[in-house]
């Protein structure tokens, strides 16, 4: 992520970084350098401080390896904010390429890291110069967080659920050997 805010930088946009967790600050702090005035690592921030810096950001990036459910997505999509993340596990379940968030192809691999980095940096230049886009995202991410996640959903399917055991029983497969 910070590779790829140093690319987008170098192409002009006057931008900040803010990096929300837990990590090894001291490499994020020398891979950011010389830009290291750009970018703020925050640390663990309790959840009203993340919520308040998520009503103020005007993109969201999630560069997850692995995630088995994206919460820290759902968060930025419960403030509209238009995300970028990797399309990886849980994550490509919530993200919607070019619907309600743009998807970074991730490759990992030794020699090709460096195409995950250009498609995180490209992504991120193309929401920062088209606001249709980022307003477009930013309002379909909204409505598929309330559609999909919002406690009433939850609520309503969880009492969905229980009602199918309760009157349509439970009715298990026998295990076979």
């Amino acid at each position: 992520m910070i590779k790829a805010f140093k690319q987008t930088v170098e192409q002009g946009p006057n931008i900040r970084l803010v990096v929300i967790g837990e990590g090894d600050v001291a490499s994020y702090l020398e891979c950011a350098f010389p830009l290291n005035s750009k970018v703020s690592f925050m640390g663990f921030v309790p959840k009203d401080k993340v919520y308040q810096l998520y009503s103020i950001a005007d993109i969201g990036i999630v560069p997850s390896i692995h995630e088995e459910f994206g919460y820290v997505a759902v968060e930025m999509m419960m403030f509209g904010l238009p995300i970028i993340a990797s399309d990886t596990t849980g994550l490509k379940k919530i993200v919607q390429h070019g619907v309600n968030g743009l998807s970074v192809t991730l490759d990992i691999s030794e020699n090709r890291i460096s195409n995950t980095i250009s498609d995180l940096s490209r992504k991120l230049l193309r929401l920062l110069k088209d606001e249709k886009l980022r307003k477009t995202i930013r309002k379909n991410a909204r409505i598929s967080f309330l559609k999909k996640y919002d406690m009433n959903v939850f609520n309503r399917n969880m009492i969905g659920f229980y009602n199918r055991l309760i009157i349509g029983g439970v009715t298990e497969k026998p295990v076979s050997e």
